[in-house]
Protein backbone atom coordinates (compact mmCIF):
# COMPACT_ATOMS: atom_id res chain seq x y z
CA UNK A 1 0.00 0.00 0.00
CA UNK A 2 1.26 3.54 -0.70
CA UNK A 3 2.73 5.17 2.27
CA UNK A 4 0.68 8.00 2.44
CA UNK A 5 -2.57 6.17 1.74
CA UNK A 6 -1.49 3.83 4.46
CA UNK A 7 -1.21 6.48 7.06
CA UNK A 8 -4.79 8.19 6.07
CA UNK A 9 -6.62 5.24 5.83
CA UNK A 10 -7.37 5.64 9.52
CA UNK A 11 -8.56 9.23 9.08
CA UNK A 12 -10.97 7.85 6.14
CA UNK A 13 -12.09 5.25 8.01
CA UNK A 14 -13.05 7.44 11.06
CA UNK A 15 -14.75 10.40 9.14
CA UNK A 16 -16.77 7.25 7.15
CA UNK A 17 -18.16 5.91 10.18
CA UNK A 18 -18.93 9.40 12.09
CA UNK A 19 -20.92 10.52 8.80
CA UNK A 20 -23.04 7.01 9.09
CA UNK A 21 -24.11 7.87 12.69
CA UNK A 22 -24.96 11.54 11.65
CA UNK A 23 -27.45 10.07 9.18
CA UNK A 24 -28.83 7.45 11.59
CA UNK A 25 -29.40 10.27 14.11
CA UNK A 26 -30.97 12.54 12.20
CA UNK A 27 -32.87 10.38 10.18
CA UNK A 28 -33.86 10.78 6.64
CA UNK A 29 -33.52 14.51 5.64
CA UNK A 30 -37.27 13.81 3.83
CA UNK A 31 -39.28 11.61 5.61
CA UNK A 32 -42.02 10.04 3.57
CA UNK A 33 -45.55 11.74 5.08
CA UNK A 34 -47.22 9.18 7.33
CA UNK A 35 -44.18 6.90 8.04
CA UNK A 36 -42.97 6.78 11.49
CA UNK A 37 -40.08 8.48 10.85
CA UNK A 38 -41.70 11.73 9.62
CA UNK A 39 -44.82 11.97 12.52
CA UNK A 40 -41.89 13.25 14.70
CA UNK A 41 -41.38 17.01 14.07
CA UNK A 42 -39.31 19.84 16.08
CA UNK A 43 -40.89 21.75 18.80
CA UNK A 44 -42.18 25.20 17.62
CA UNK A 45 -40.36 28.16 18.36
CA UNK A 46 -41.75 30.13 21.50
CA UNK A 47 -42.48 33.11 20.18
CA UNK A 48 -41.59 36.86 21.99
CA UNK A 49 -43.15 40.09 22.03
CA UNK A 50 -41.13 42.40 20.57
CA UNK A 51 -41.09 46.22 20.34
CA UNK A 52 -41.95 46.28 16.37
CA UNK A 53 -45.00 44.02 17.10
CA UNK A 54 -46.54 46.16 19.65
CA UNK A 55 -49.92 48.05 18.60
CA UNK A 56 -50.60 51.63 19.67
CA UNK A 57 -54.44 51.86 20.89
CA UNK A 58 -55.45 55.17 22.32
CA UNK A 59 -58.11 54.81 25.00
CA UNK A 60 -60.32 58.25 24.78
CA UNK A 61 -62.36 59.21 27.88
CA UNK A 62 -65.95 58.94 27.50
CA UNK A 63 -68.19 61.53 26.34
CA UNK A 64 -70.02 62.52 29.95
CA UNK A 65 -73.91 63.14 30.31
CA UNK A 66 -75.53 66.48 30.66
CA UNK A 67 -75.01 66.79 34.47
CA UNK A 68 -71.59 65.64 34.79
CA UNK A 69 -70.28 67.79 31.65
CA UNK A 70 -71.95 70.48 34.11
CA UNK A 71 -69.84 69.36 37.06
CA UNK A 72 -66.46 69.41 34.98
CA UNK A 73 -67.13 72.46 33.93
CA UNK A 74 -68.29 73.77 37.51
CA UNK A 75 -64.59 71.99 39.17
CA UNK A 76 -62.42 73.35 36.73
CA UNK A 77 -63.75 77.28 37.45
CA UNK A 78 -63.03 76.63 41.05
CA UNK A 79 -60.08 74.90 40.27
CA UNK A 80 -58.61 78.59 38.71
CA UNK A 81 -59.85 80.18 41.82
CA UNK A 82 -57.90 77.66 43.83
CA UNK A 83 -54.26 78.11 42.09
CA UNK A 84 -51.90 79.18 45.06
CA UNK A 85 -48.77 81.44 44.17
CA UNK A 86 -46.61 84.04 45.18
CA UNK A 87 -45.78 87.45 43.40
CA UNK A 88 -41.96 88.17 43.21
CA UNK A 89 -42.16 91.66 42.18
CA UNK A 90 -45.17 94.80 42.15
CA UNK A 91 -47.82 93.74 39.44
CA UNK A 92 -49.65 97.37 39.59
CA UNK A 93 -52.55 97.50 37.15
CA UNK A 94 -54.21 100.58 39.03
CA UNK A 95 -54.03 102.19 35.92
CA UNK A 96 -54.52 100.18 33.11
CA UNK A 97 -58.23 100.09 32.88
CA UNK A 98 -60.67 101.85 35.06
CA UNK A 99 -62.13 99.01 36.98
CA UNK A 100 -58.56 97.93 37.69
CA UNK A 101 -58.22 100.96 40.55
CA UNK A 102 -57.32 98.91 43.29
CA UNK A 103 -55.77 95.65 41.81
CA UNK A 104 -52.38 95.60 42.72
CA UNK A 105 -50.23 92.45 43.55
CA UNK A 106 -47.45 93.00 45.64
CA UNK A 107 -44.46 91.12 46.16
CA UNK A 108 -44.28 88.35 48.93
CA UNK A 109 -48.00 88.22 49.26
CA UNK A 110 -49.28 84.53 48.49
CA UNK A 111 -52.24 84.90 46.52
CA UNK A 112 -55.12 82.44 45.38
CA UNK A 113 -56.71 82.21 42.21
CA UNK A 114 -55.02 82.75 39.25
CA UNK A 115 -54.54 86.67 38.21
CA UNK A 116 -56.75 89.19 36.97
CA UNK A 117 -55.55 89.76 33.66
CA UNK A 118 -56.64 90.12 30.07
CA UNK A 119 -56.09 86.65 28.97
CA UNK A 120 -57.43 83.33 28.42
CA UNK A 121 -55.13 80.59 30.43
CA UNK A 122 -55.56 78.10 32.15
CA UNK A 123 -54.31 76.82 35.62
CA UNK A 124 -51.84 74.20 34.15
CA UNK A 125 -50.19 76.88 31.97
CA UNK A 126 -50.49 79.46 34.78
CA UNK A 127 -48.21 76.73 37.11
CA UNK A 128 -45.31 76.40 34.43
CA UNK A 129 -44.72 80.31 35.65
CA UNK A 130 -44.03 79.03 39.25
CA UNK A 131 -41.18 77.68 40.96
CA UNK A 132 -40.57 75.25 43.02
CA UNK A 133 -42.02 77.41 45.95
CA UNK A 134 -44.87 78.63 44.12
CA UNK A 135 -43.14 81.67 42.86
CA UNK A 136 -44.24 83.49 40.02
CA UNK A 137 -41.54 84.12 37.84
CA UNK A 138 -42.88 85.35 34.14
CA UNK A 139 -43.48 88.66 33.02
CA UNK A 140 -45.59 91.44 34.79
CA UNK A 141 -47.23 93.14 31.82
CA UNK A 142 -50.41 92.87 31.78
CA UNK A 143 -50.44 91.19 28.25
CA UNK A 144 -48.30 88.91 29.20
CA UNK A 145 -49.18 87.56 32.37
CA UNK A 146 -50.79 84.07 32.03
CA UNK A 147 -54.23 85.09 33.84
CA UNK A 148 -58.10 85.63 32.76
CA UNK A 149 -60.62 87.96 33.39
CA UNK A 150 -64.51 87.36 34.40
CA UNK A 151 -65.60 85.98 30.99
CA UNK A 152 -62.43 84.62 29.94
CA UNK A 153 -62.33 82.37 32.87
CA UNK A 154 -65.49 81.39 32.14
CA UNK A 155 -64.70 81.08 28.67
CA UNK A 156 -61.56 78.92 29.66
CA UNK A 157 -63.81 76.60 31.93
CA UNK A 158 -66.40 76.01 29.03
CA UNK A 159 -63.03 74.47 26.78
CA UNK A 160 -63.61 71.33 29.06
CA UNK A 161 -66.07 70.31 27.45
CA UNK A 162 -66.40 72.52 24.27
CA UNK A 163 -64.30 72.03 21.20
CA UNK A 164 -65.09 75.70 19.89
CA UNK A 165 -62.35 78.05 20.11
CA UNK A 166 -64.69 80.86 19.04
CA UNK A 167 -66.78 80.53 22.30
CA UNK A 168 -67.41 83.76 24.08
CA UNK A 169 -64.42 85.69 26.22
CA UNK A 170 -65.90 88.83 27.10
CA UNK A 171 -68.64 90.28 28.29
CA UNK A 172 -70.07 91.52 24.97
CA UNK A 173 -69.77 87.95 23.19
CA UNK A 174 -72.34 86.75 26.03
CA UNK A 175 -74.93 87.93 24.00
CA UNK A 176 -76.20 85.44 21.97
CA UNK A 177 -76.61 88.11 18.66
CA UNK A 178 -72.69 88.01 19.12
CA UNK A 179 -72.94 84.28 17.67
CA UNK A 180 -70.38 82.88 19.99
CA UNK A 181 -72.07 79.82 21.61
CA UNK A 182 -74.46 81.43 23.90
CA UNK A 183 -77.98 80.78 24.13
CA UNK A 184 -80.61 82.60 26.68
CA UNK A 185 -81.75 80.66 29.56
CA UNK A 186 -85.57 80.84 30.13
CA UNK A 187 -88.49 82.35 28.25
CA UNK A 188 -87.62 85.87 28.23
CA UNK A 189 -86.83 88.52 24.91
CA UNK A 190 -83.82 89.64 23.34
CA UNK A 191 -85.06 91.98 21.39
CA UNK A 192 -83.35 95.27 22.84
CA UNK A 193 -80.06 93.85 22.30
CA UNK A 194 -79.36 94.64 18.96
CA UNK A 195 -75.51 96.47 19.10
CA UNK A 196 -73.03 93.86 21.58
CA UNK A 197 -71.09 96.43 22.06
CA UNK A 198 -73.53 99.37 23.60
CA UNK A 199 -77.00 97.33 24.62
CA UNK A 200 -77.64 97.20 27.92
CA UNK A 201 -78.96 94.19 29.98
CA UNK A 202 -81.03 96.58 31.95
CA UNK A 203 -83.34 96.88 29.03
CA UNK A 204 -84.21 93.07 29.03
CA UNK A 205 -85.05 93.22 32.17
CA UNK A 206 -87.74 95.89 31.75
CA UNK A 207 -89.14 95.24 28.53
CA UNK A 208 -89.58 91.66 29.97
CA UNK A 209 -90.55 92.54 33.36
CA UNK A 210 -89.15 90.72 36.95
CA UNK A 211 -91.04 88.12 37.34
CA UNK A 212 -90.00 86.46 33.33
CA UNK A 213 -86.83 86.87 34.74
CA UNK A 214 -86.91 85.94 37.98
CA UNK A 215 -88.69 82.16 36.56
CA UNK A 216 -85.14 81.92 34.16
CA UNK A 217 -83.35 82.60 37.35
CA UNK A 218 -84.86 79.24 38.46
CA UNK A 219 -84.53 77.43 35.52
CA UNK A 220 -80.36 77.98 35.79
CA UNK A 221 -78.55 74.78 36.42
CA UNK A 222 -74.71 74.69 37.32
CA UNK A 223 -72.44 75.91 34.79
CA UNK A 224 -74.72 78.54 33.46
CA UNK A 225 -73.93 82.01 33.28
CA UNK A 226 -75.44 85.26 33.95
CA UNK A 227 -74.34 88.48 32.59
CA UNK A 228 -74.96 92.33 33.65
CA UNK A 229 -73.77 95.24 30.89
CA UNK A 230 -74.62 98.69 32.02
CA UNK A 231 -73.26 102.20 31.01
CA UNK A 232 -70.39 103.90 32.84
CA UNK A 233 -69.69 107.60 31.77
CA UNK A 234 -69.31 107.45 28.22
CA UNK A 235 -68.68 103.63 27.98
CA UNK A 236 -70.51 100.05 29.11
CA UNK A 237 -68.68 97.92 31.17
CA UNK A 238 -69.53 94.48 32.06
CA UNK A 239 -69.47 91.66 34.46
CA UNK A 240 -70.27 87.80 33.98
CA UNK A 241 -70.46 85.33 36.88
CA UNK A 242 -70.39 81.04 36.57
CA UNK A 243 -73.68 79.43 38.17
CA UNK A 244 -72.38 76.59 40.38
CA UNK A 245 -75.08 74.92 41.80
CA UNK A 246 -78.87 74.31 41.87
CA UNK A 247 -80.65 77.65 42.93
CA UNK A 248 -82.34 77.76 45.99
CA UNK A 249 -85.77 78.84 45.42
CA UNK A 250 -88.76 80.30 47.76
CA UNK A 251 -92.18 80.68 46.90
CA UNK A 252 -94.85 82.69 48.13
CA UNK A 253 -98.83 81.88 48.81
CA UNK A 254 -99.54 82.83 45.57
CA UNK A 255 -96.92 80.58 43.39
CA UNK A 256 -94.31 83.29 42.46
CA UNK A 257 -91.02 83.53 43.51
CA UNK A 258 -89.83 85.31 46.27
CA UNK A 259 -86.37 87.17 45.46
CA UNK A 260 -85.37 88.07 47.98
CA UNK A 261 -85.09 84.41 49.70
CA UNK A 262 -83.77 82.80 46.90
CA UNK A 263 -80.36 82.59 46.10
CA UNK A 264 -78.03 81.21 43.70
CA UNK A 265 -74.19 80.00 43.91
CA UNK A 266 -71.71 81.61 41.65
CA UNK A 267 -67.99 81.41 41.49
CA UNK A 268 -66.68 84.86 39.62
CA UNK A 269 -63.27 85.98 38.77
CA UNK A 270 -63.48 90.06 39.70
CA UNK A 271 -60.90 92.76 39.26
CA UNK A 272 -60.52 93.79 42.60
CA UNK A 273 -59.60 91.71 45.40
CA UNK A 274 -62.24 90.09 47.41
CA UNK A 275 -63.26 91.85 50.65
CA UNK A 276 -64.99 89.70 51.85
CA UNK A 277 -62.52 86.56 51.98
CA UNK A 278 -60.69 86.88 55.42
CA UNK A 279 -58.48 84.37 54.92
CA UNK A 280 -56.58 84.75 51.97
CA UNK A 281 -55.65 87.72 49.56
CA UNK A 282 -58.07 86.93 46.41
CA UNK A 283 -59.58 88.60 43.41
CA UNK A 284 -61.88 85.21 42.94
CA UNK A 285 -65.40 84.74 44.98
CA UNK A 286 -66.49 80.70 45.26
CA UNK A 287 -69.60 79.01 46.09
CA UNK A 288 -71.07 82.72 46.87
CA UNK A 289 -74.77 83.28 47.54
CA UNK A 290 -76.22 86.31 45.79
CA UNK A 291 -79.90 86.91 46.57
CA UNK A 292 -82.09 87.11 43.08
CA UNK A 293 -83.48 90.75 44.21
CA UNK A 294 -79.54 91.36 44.35
CA UNK A 295 -79.28 89.92 40.79
CA UNK A 296 -82.28 92.18 39.78
CA UNK A 297 -80.88 95.20 40.78
CA UNK A 298 -77.62 94.36 39.19
CA UNK A 299 -79.22 93.49 36.10
CA UNK A 300 -78.13 89.88 35.30
CA UNK A 301 -79.73 88.27 32.88
CA UNK A 302 -79.13 84.25 32.49
CA UNK A 303 -77.57 82.47 29.75
CA UNK A 304 -75.63 79.23 29.26
CA UNK A 305 -73.12 77.55 26.60
CA UNK A 306 -74.86 75.95 23.38
CA UNK A 307 -73.74 72.69 24.11
CA UNK A 308 -75.33 72.13 27.75
CA UNK A 309 -78.50 73.99 26.28
CA UNK A 310 -78.69 71.38 23.46
CA UNK A 311 -76.49 68.39 24.73
CA UNK A 312 -74.25 68.09 22.10
CA UNK A 313 -70.94 67.44 23.86
CA UNK A 314 -68.43 66.02 20.93
CA UNK A 315 -66.96 63.40 21.16
CA UNK A 316 -63.10 63.24 22.00
CA UNK A 317 -60.47 63.02 19.12
CA UNK A 318 -57.03 62.53 19.71
CA UNK A 319 -54.47 61.59 17.15
CA UNK A 320 -50.53 62.21 16.38
CA UNK A 321 -49.09 62.28 13.27
CA UNK A 322 -45.56 60.79 12.62
CA UNK A 323 -45.10 59.27 16.21
CA UNK A 324 -42.16 57.44 17.33
CA UNK A 325 -42.36 53.60 17.05
CA UNK A 326 -41.79 51.50 19.79
CA UNK A 327 -39.04 49.76 18.41
CA UNK A 328 -37.28 53.75 18.60
CA UNK A 329 -37.94 54.42 21.73
CA UNK A 330 -34.51 54.69 22.57
CA UNK A 331 -32.76 55.68 19.93
CA UNK A 332 -33.20 59.86 20.45
CA UNK A 333 -33.87 61.41 24.17
CA UNK A 334 -37.06 62.87 22.68
CA UNK A 335 -40.15 61.72 21.00
CA UNK A 336 -41.12 62.39 17.61
CA UNK A 337 -44.93 63.72 16.41
CA UNK A 338 -47.20 66.51 16.22
CA UNK A 339 -50.29 65.72 18.78
CA UNK A 340 -53.95 67.30 17.22
CA UNK A 341 -56.81 67.55 19.23
CA UNK A 342 -60.10 68.82 18.57
CA UNK A 343 -60.26 70.34 22.35
CA UNK A 344 -57.58 72.32 24.28
CA UNK A 345 -54.62 70.12 25.39
CA UNK A 346 -54.28 70.89 28.82
CA UNK A 347 -51.55 68.61 30.01
CA UNK A 348 -49.11 65.64 28.13
CA UNK A 349 -47.21 63.86 29.89
CA UNK A 350 -44.74 60.76 28.49
CA UNK A 351 -43.29 58.74 31.72
CA UNK A 352 -40.25 55.89 31.81
CA UNK A 353 -41.01 53.32 34.19
CA UNK A 354 -38.75 50.54 35.34
CA UNK A 355 -39.77 46.87 35.97
CA UNK A 356 -39.96 48.50 39.61
CA UNK A 357 -42.23 50.79 38.83
CA UNK A 358 -39.62 53.67 39.51
CA UNK A 359 -40.09 56.25 36.78
CA UNK A 360 -36.48 56.71 35.06
CA UNK A 361 -37.51 59.20 32.56
CA UNK A 362 -40.43 61.56 31.57
CA UNK A 363 -41.27 64.79 29.90
CA UNK A 364 -44.60 67.03 31.16
CA UNK A 365 -45.90 69.65 28.64
CA UNK A 366 -49.09 71.94 29.60
CA UNK A 367 -49.56 73.65 25.67
CA UNK A 368 -53.30 75.13 26.70
CA UNK A 369 -54.02 74.40 22.41
CA UNK A 370 -55.47 71.87 20.16
CA UNK A 371 -51.82 71.07 19.04
CA UNK A 372 -48.72 69.94 20.79
CA UNK A 373 -45.20 69.55 18.90
CA UNK A 374 -43.69 66.72 21.07
CA UNK A 375 -39.72 67.40 19.65
CA UNK A 376 -40.06 70.57 21.64
CA UNK A 377 -38.08 69.30 24.42
CA UNK A 378 -36.47 66.40 25.64
CA UNK A 379 -36.85 63.86 28.73
CA UNK A 380 -35.48 64.99 31.45
CA UNK A 381 -33.09 61.86 31.55
CA UNK A 382 -31.56 60.92 29.13
CA UNK A 383 -33.13 57.06 27.62
CA UNK A 384 -30.31 56.54 24.90
CA UNK A 385 -28.01 55.07 28.09
CA UNK A 386 -30.54 53.18 30.03
CA UNK A 387 -29.61 50.22 32.05
CA UNK A 388 -30.26 46.75 30.03
CA UNK A 389 -33.71 45.74 31.72
CA UNK A 390 -37.14 45.49 31.24
CA UNK A 391 -39.29 49.14 31.01
CA UNK A 392 -42.92 50.61 30.46
CA UNK A 393 -43.95 53.67 28.48
CA UNK A 394 -47.23 55.55 28.50
CA UNK A 395 -48.25 58.66 26.98
CA UNK A 396 -51.22 60.62 28.72
CA UNK A 397 -52.80 63.32 26.99
CA UNK A 398 -55.56 65.02 29.47
CA UNK A 399 -58.35 67.41 27.96
CA UNK A 400 -61.29 68.50 29.73
CA UNK A 401 -63.27 65.65 29.48
CA UNK A 402 -60.51 63.58 31.13
CA UNK A 403 -57.50 61.46 30.50
CA UNK A 404 -56.69 59.66 26.93
CA UNK A 405 -53.98 56.93 27.39
CA UNK A 406 -52.37 57.22 24.20
CA UNK A 407 -49.68 54.27 24.32
CA UNK A 408 -48.88 52.05 27.06
CA UNK A 409 -46.39 49.35 26.14
CA UNK A 410 -43.44 47.76 27.63
CA UNK A 411 -40.00 47.52 26.09
CA UNK A 412 -36.66 46.02 26.77
CA UNK A 413 -33.12 47.26 26.89
CA UNK A 414 -30.80 44.67 26.16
Amino acid sequence: MNPFLKKAFPLLLALIVSLGCLVACNGSQNPVEGTESGAETTEPAVSETTAAEIKIEPVMPAVPDNAAARQIVVDYMNKMADVRWVCKDEMDYSSVVSFTKTLVYKPGQEYFGMPYIGGTANAEYFKTFLDENGVYTGSIKWKDVPGNTCASSIYVAYTTISTDETNASATTDMFPLAGKGMVPVGNYSLERITDTAKSLTKDVISQNGDNAILEAYAMLKPADTILSRWAAGGSVLGHTRLVVAEPEIVRGGNGKIVPHKSYLTITEQCSSFNEDEKTKQTTWKTNFKYSFSDLLKAYYIPLTLEELANDTIAAPEITISAFTKPEKITDTNMLKGTVKSNYIIFEANAVITDSNGNVVARIDRYPNAKMLQLTEVHFDNDITNLPSGEYNFKLTIRIGLGECVYADYNFTVK
